[in-house]
């Protein structure tokens, strides 16, 4: 049997062709597995580049990125570092070289954005060496192939080889291939990790929103319930406070008393003194209030220099005993401008009292009534005093 010796090389070569075929295959597989949302760029350069070393037969590669008008050496991958990129996933810091555009044949890929093929660096007047080291060895070739996604400019991939004249055309096309996947996984990894910027900065700004008007929710909703002067209830609110605790005494046969609590003379102090000492004595005067009043009491400001406090479960006589040591400090009380001048209180009082043969109020409508009745005797009394109501009022 004769053999043909061209049909022998021609089968060794669609041999060669399909192993080529079976790598680039392999590598371009090898880098859409990657994953692009890892935090670190390098890193994910690093691993792009092993996959063209382990899968190509290419001794060394790297990747400068654009920086402006230079391209900046983000990393850098050699048939020694495999090993021990491998063990630590570190490669030797190679970061930091650059090169301006159109300097070199990397310069030259990245302003031409046309891939660069020098089959001799060491003829090729286009190489510099990229190495920085004199006595760095000068590879015998080296392609340069842009990085680029649309418009933009990624960077520029370098892959070398000790042999001079040792890529073809297969080459050229695989790392075109390479590097246009390689840009859009950059691209992908860059976009993402923008977009969970944003996320969290939105994020962060919504619950700085939401922290803001929860206070503005917390601040109305206090003010609605609060007077703003003396930070007593307000009239609004004590009604319904007021109404419960009154409909509970009720309920459980319990004593409870009402003091409606009103300046004298206040009018004549605001204006000889002025709207600032009127809310200075208001003040005071609900500080008081405050300092005498129990928990479960409540105190509110009922109108301009009106109080009202309901003290739940009280008898009438320590009702009225309340009532007088308010009036009474109240009394030791001293206007800013005018020391000698001396302050009063006419105070109302209204009981409910289970063990009375009267009639007993059930609402805080007929408390509050009374206790307006019995203050406006006592002001027609001679004001500075404390009187509680009665049926013959």
């Amino acid at each position: 049997m004769i053999i043909d010796k061209t049909t022998n090389a021609s089968n060794a070569d669609v041999k060669i062709k399909f192993v080529d075929l079976l790598s680039s295959l392999s590598a371009l597989r090898s880098l859409t597995s990657l994953d692009f949302q890892v935090v670190n760029e390098s890193f994910l350069i690093r691993n792009a580049l092993k996959v063209l070393i382990q899968y190509q037969d290419m001794e060394s590669c790297s990747v400068f990125l654009r920086h402006n008008d230079e391209l900046v050496n983000a990393s850098g991958l050699d048939w020694d570092d495999i090993s021990d990129f491998q063990e630590t996933g570190q490669a030797p810091n190679r970061r930091g070289r650059r090169f301006k555009i159109g300097e070199g044949l990397i310069g030259l890929a990245a302003e031409t954005r046309v891939q660069q093929h020098s089959e001799n660096c060491t003829i090729d007047p286009r190489f510099r060496d990229i190495s920085g080291e004199s006595d760095q060895i000068v590879p015998g070739s080296l392609i340069c192939t842009p990085i680029d996604v649309g418009d933009e400019l990624i960077g520029v991939l370098n892959v070398s080889h000790p042999q001079a004249n040792f890529f073809n055309d297969w080459h050229e096309r695989m790392l075109m291939i390479y590097c246009s996947m390689m840009g859009h996984l950059i691209v992908n990894r860059r976009l993402f990790h923008e977009m969970e910027k944003m996320v969290g900065q939105r994020t962060s700004d919504l619950k700085a929103a939401l922290y803001e008007a929860e206070e503005l929710k917390q601040r109305y909703e206090k003010l609605s319930l609060v007077d703003e002067l003396t930070g007593l209830f307000n009239r609004r609110y004590f009604f319904s406070r007021a109404e419960s605790a009154v409909s509970s005494a009720v309920r459980y046969n319990q004593s409870l008393c009402v003091l409606l609590i009103d300046l004298d003379a206040f009018k004549s102090i605001n204006d000889k003194f002025g709207h600032t000492v009127g809310d200075s004595v208001v003040k005071n005067v609900a500080s008081i209030l405050s300092d005498e009043s129990r928990e479960g009491d409540i105190v509110a400001r009922f109108g301009g220099d009106e109080f009202v406090v309901v003290l739940p479960n009280t008898p009438c006589s320590n009702g009225i005993a309340s009532a007088e040591r308010i009036r009474s400090k109240v009394g030791e009380l001293a206007l800013e401008d005018s020391p000698q001048a001396k302050l009063t209180v006419s105070i109302g009082l209204s009981c409910l009292s289970p063990d009375s043969d009267e009639i007993q109020p059930t609402s805080v409508n007929q408390l509050i009534q009374q206790a307006d009745l019995a203050l406006y005797t006592a002001k027609n009394n001679g004001k500075n005093s404390v009187n509680t109501f009665a049926r013959d009022m």
